[in-house]
């Protein structure tokens, strides 16, 4: 869920001068109530204990990568992590032949999602834990799978 609160909206919760002092009283709840409920949003920035995929249809890495997610996603959800594959396609595609649900980003570059995780190239592969924080990022299946049997490693040897 994501709250997008549009500048001109919090100015337009001032522009009346001649409010009386409830209706200002009430702008200023208003405020602060857009306020806490964006750090609300924020605590949890991304799904947790996921691996997302950004992805294009158009993108020859991305078609060539599709075989080693259908091999590794099966893998990920055992260790209860859900996949998601995000499509920055312009236009709606056919995803049925996708080893895991695809979700199209219509903002596709402009996405407050591209935006946060600070997605430059396609595929890119992040792996949030239990707090939705990112904790790995990977430009391959292959090299998230390698990340996380070093990291399972590490947790084993301390």
């Amino acid at each position: 869920m994501t709250i997008s609160i549009q500048p001109l909206v919090i100015l337009n919760l001032f522009r009346n001068q001649r409010d009386t002092k409830r209706q200002g009283f009430f702008r200023i709840l208003l405020l602060f109530g857009f306020l806490w409920a964006g750090l609300a949003v924020q605590a949890q920035e991304f799904p947790a204990n996921s691996v997302l995929v950004m992805g294009q249809k158009n993108c020859p890495a991305c078609q060539e990568a599709l075989p080693l997610l259908a091999y590794y996603a099966p893998k990920w959800e055992k260790q209860n992590l859900v996949v998601r594959y995000y499509s920055l396609d312009s236009l709606p595609q056919d995803y049925s032949a996708y080893p895991v649900a695809v979700t199209r980003l219509p903002q596709r570059w402009e996405s407050p999602l591209i935006i946060k995780l600070e997605t430059y190239a396609t595929p890119t592969y992040y792996w949030t834990n239990a707090q939705g924080k990112v904790i790995a990022e990977t430009a391959t299946a292959a090299a998230m799978q390698l990340e996380m049997i070093k990291r399972a490693s590490h947790t084993v040897s301390n």
